[in-house]
């Protein structure tokens, strides 16, 4: 089953460059994702609380065919592949201008864990049959190659924000991309859009963390990037391309 929302982008969603911003963008498909969600009748809040179980996302691969002007009205569809498994959703989008050019392909990854455990555990088929998976991808995950921490050259370390976190006590996975984008220089980013990003979670950000450290390799292709906490574990890697 497909599911379309119209959007009519607000104005944080707006860069200074004209275009709506990477950020923005994301706010978008996060938010068109959890409409999706509520439109049979799932409650994730309410679900959580009644089961002692909970969806986390553990990939997102995001691609910026075209650079979308501020105030361009968009149609966002998404829906559930058939490509999905026993253990993980996949969840496609495609964003369209009002002419129906392609704007923006995209793809996310989400598990089903228990609470009480924090275990993984196998998505029923009731879970499936709500959403009607299609059978289409127009984008794939994308993997993130593992490096040493001797490959990063830049490192910034950023405050945790009582607004970043989400319903599930933790950083909300969209404001990992914001962290490394905060954590470059000026410079990288200047007369530059970014074109293409992906995160891959590994462990999740708490409040009691406190702080976040980017460790991050520039490139003239873009951003390669490990999240990770101050003892020095990996919590997410990120790759942002020009």
């Amino acid at each position: 089953m497909y599911y379309k929302y119209n959007y009519s982008p607000s104005v944080s969603a707006m860069g200074t460059s004209g275009y709506l911003t990477p950020e923005g963008i994301f706010d978008i498909l996060d938010d068109v994702a959890n409409r999706h969600i509520y439109s049979v009748g799932v409650d994730l809040m309410t679900e959580r609380n009644a089961t002692n179980t909970t969806w986390v996302i553990l990939s997102w691969n995001v691609k910026i065919l075209k650079q979308i002007p501020n105030h361009t009205s968009l149609d966002v569809t998404t829906w559930i592949s058939s490509s999905s498994t026993q253990f993980s959703h996949i969840r496609q989008f495609v964003v369209t201008d009002p002419d129906g050019n392609d704007m923006v392909y995209a793809c996310s990854e989400s598990t089903l864990v228990d609470t009480n455990s924090g275990s993984i555990i196998k998505i029923s088929p009731e879970a499936y049959s709500l959403y009607g998976c299609e059978d289409k991808d127009v984008i794939k995950r994308r993997l993130i190659k593992r490096h040493n921490m001797d490959h990063f050259t830049g490192r910034s370390e950023l405050a945790l924000r009582k607004s970043d976190i989400d319903y599930n006590c933790h950083v909300h996975n969209t404001r990992y991309l914001s962290y490394v984008i905060e954590s470059l220089p000026e410079s990288v980013l200047a007369g530059k859009n970014i074109n293409d990003f992906a995160i891959s979670y590994r462990q999740a950000l708490l409040p009691e963390n406190k702080t976040v450290v980017v460790n991050y390799l520039i490139t003239p292709e873009g951003v390669s990037a490990v999240l990770t906490l101050p003892d020095g574990s990996s919590c997410a890697s990120a790759e942002l391309l020009f």
